[in-house]
């Protein structure tokens, strides 16, 4: 099986909710084929986020992107809205002390 036909494989996993079967095919493949790496990782960057771990999925999603720039136009449709996205770099955020909308300090 080639490299893209395994991701397409993990792919059609992830799809189905079988996310520790498609990770380990991503994990392999970063190890695998490189030029792959930034995909996996967007991949990987998802499965994160579905469990509940939103600071590995940033990671993950800011490796892919600073990778491939241009990702999105590989993973989505031409008519999708993320699809000439392009990362430009990190933007400088404020960090908040307490929610702009109700003040709970809380965030």
């Amino acid at each position: 099986m080639t490299p893209t036909e395994e991701f397409q494989k993990a792919d059609s996993l992830l799809e189905r909710g079988a996310f520790n079967e498609a990770a380990d095919i991503y994990l392999k493949l970063m190890q695998k084929e490189k030029s792959l790496t930034p995909f996996c990782q967007y991949r990987l960057a998802a499965i994160s986020n579905s469990a509940g771990d939103p600071m590995t999925a940033y990671d993950l999603y800011y490796s892919a992107f600073t990778g491939k720039p241009d990702i999105a136009s590989n993973l989505y449709v031409a008519d999708h809205t993320s699809h000439n996205y392009v990362f430009r770099g990190k933007k400088i955020e404020k960090e908040l002390a307490a929610c702009p909308i109700c003040g709970n300090k809380s965030l």
